[in-house]
């Protein structure tokens, strides 16, 4: 019986020196991460942004007294640490592996659904900010003198992929936030229809991208068809070509979650029969190219800059086309693949994204007589982005 005990004894005493080894490798192995981060932390350049994730990152916030009296210092240091966070996206991915293998159908804020689709969340409908953003474009229209007024408002993904969804998800009707926001702009604008707009397209899962949040060249050219005889264009005179140029967009979806399950095709659209020639002034970069595609985008994380070469706040397409007509466009990225259907029908298009515009809009109205405006943009940015009002 004694030496049964004692067998018990040095065994235990086996395991605790084993459990006392692996403690002191964990750690060893803890403190180790904690100095690599904090000497990535000091050697590595801050970066102002992020491609993967298609948005700005915060940078070291300045310390004052009132900043941290108010708390601010410290909610912006914790955002700055998180951004700046060395290796931050293998750690996003690895973190987004483990939870999907524990069956978590939700990544910071991303959905997964079926067959390798991703979802954005939808931006709540806030009342308040809608009306005000709708009273201001309505004040705007009716100042302007311009004759013909479109607006084009785009229901996301969300909205006709729901077969798509995972089981619990469910969202507010996209469809009835559209009928809203036109119901309170003024009669003489024009809306397009475009909850019905891909009534009878045979394949819809072509019309928006799995692993972004935008809708794809395909579905904009089936909007631009459906929408420009309200923009007096007749687009049966004019061919048009699609040219795939990458077959491996990963986009801000597959980026904000960290799950690279799927892959992208993006194309491009072009005019094939037109004689017409373009080139387009960037009042941000201050260049002229004669092209509204930057195919060296194609190179980096967010190909979907491809268009236009990103977001600017204003850009002057200036045509060959001698008409007198002229084209004022107020936009969000939706609006970047869909702008090169218009250059064989106007003399001059500006395009201005409220996001970054900071120059006085009367400026723009005094330097061309504009005949048309276009309003485009999708249902989350505009129910989420205020900057519109703003300008306007």
């Amino acid at each position: 019986m004694r030496k049964h005990e004692n067998n018990d004894t040095a065994v235990n005493k086996r395991n605790n020196k084993s459990g006392l080894f692996w403690n002191l490798i964990n750690v060893f192995t803890f403190f180790l991460i904690i100095a690599l981060c904090l000497v990535g932390e000091f050697t590595t350049a801050d970066k102002a942004y992020s491609e993967t994730e298609n948005r700005s990152l915060e940078q070291k916030p300045e310390i004052s007294i009132s900043a941290i009296k108010s708390g601010s210092f410290m909610s912006r240091f914790e955002s700055y640490v998180s951004d700046q966070f060395p290796l931050r996206n293998t750690v996003v991915s690895s973190k987004s592996f483990i939870q999907r293998s524990l069956g978590e159908t939700e990544q910071n804020n991303v959905f997964i659904g079926k067959d390798g689709w991703l979802f954005e969340n939808q931006t709540p409908f806030d009342e308040e900010k809608v009306n005000k953003t709708v009273s201001a474009i309505s004040k705007f229209s009716k100042e302007c003198k311009i004759p013909n007024q479109v607006f084009m408002l785009v229901p996301n993904s969300t909205y006709f992929l729901k077969d798509k969804f995972p089981s619990f998800l469910t969202f507010d009707s996209q469809a009835e936030q559209i009928k809203t926001i036109y119901g309170a702009l003024p009669e003489e604008m024009k809306k397009a229809d475009t909850v019905k707009m891909f009534d009878g397209v045979e394949n819809i899962e072509e019309y928006y991208y799995k692993t972004d949040h935008h809708w794809t060249t395909r579905a904009a050219k089936t909007a631009f068809d459906r929408v420009a005889p309200e923009l007096g264009i007749d687009a049966s005179k004019t061919k048009f070509e699609f040219h795939t140029v990458t077959n491996s967009f990963c986009g801000t979806l597959a980026s904000s979650s960290g799950i690279y399950a799927a892959a992208d095709k993006i194309e491009i659209c072009i005019p094939s029969d037109c004689n017409g020639q373009y080139f387009v002034n960037n009042a941000d970069t201050k260049t002229k190219t004669p092209s509204l595609f930057e195919l060296s985008k194609l190179n980096q994380t967010n190909k979907y800059e491809v268009f236009a070469g990103g977001n600017f706040s204003r850009l002057t397409i200036s045509t060959t086309n001698i008409n007198g007509k002229n084209l004022l466009i107020f936009k969000d990225s939706y609006a970047n693949c869909f702008i090169p259907m218009l250059t064989p029908y106007y003399q001059n298009i500006v395009v201005i994204d409220a996001r970054y515009f900071t120059d006085n809009i009367e400026h723009v109205l005094s330097d061309y007589k504009f005949s048309d405006m276009l309003i485009l943009y999708n249902v989350n940015t505009f129910l989420d982005d205020t900057s519109i009002k703003d300008i306007l």
